[in-house]
């Protein structure tokens, strides 16, 4: 979504590390919890985004189809 592939490469590589020490069942800080909310609202915006354009699609090919646009 934000097309800036340090940013993403970062939040991954943090990601990951968190999710490592939840794995073999170690405590997590609340500046690790926050790397993990920021990586559910990225995948949120995502899925947003792609819905959006999704619906921008249909919207475009039944206006075509109803007016010949």
């Amino acid at each position: 979504m934000f097309d800036d592939k340090f940013f993403d490469d970062w939040l991954e590589s943090q990601t990951q590390k968190v999710m490592e020490q939840v794995a073999i069942g170690q405590s997590i800080a609340s500046d690790q919890m926050m790397i993990l909310m920021l990586k559910a609202q990225t995948n949120h915006f995502a899925y947003l985004d792609y819905e959006a354009v999704v619906k921008m699609y249909c919207f475009a090919f039944v206006m075509r189809m109803t007016f010949g646009l």
